[in-house]
């Protein structure tokens, strides 16, 4: 999955230019998370939404692409591995961003 860098954090940093692209990534992501093979989760996982943490600004262009499956499972994530969650990521959780 390079195609994440190559391809999902260069579009991540202007989202307004690649909406369609990126739903459909985020669309296949949700799958992936969703599929009953472990190792396919932790293969998006880590290919692709663990690299969002390193940059809060690319999580939160993200974020209205994910389902509320997705984005809370990476707020899960954000918890258990201690990053400080932004108020509106607070505010998301269990529900659709603005």
């Amino acid at each position: 999955m390079a195609a994440a860098d190559r391809l999902v954090m260069p579009a991540l940093r202007r989202p307004s230019a690649h909406e369609d692209l990126l739903r459909r990534c985020f669309a296949c992501v949700d799958l992936g998370l969703r599929s009953t093979d472990t190792t396919l989760n932790d293969a998006f996982w880590f290919q692709v939404l663990e690299l969002l943490l390193d940059d809060l600004d690319v999580l939160d262009a993200a974020c209205p692409f994910m389902t509320d499956e997705t984005r809370d499972y990476v707020l899960e994530k954000l918890t258990d591995f201690g990053v400080p969650l932004t108020p509106h990521w607070s505010a998301w959780a269990g529900s659709s961003p603005p």
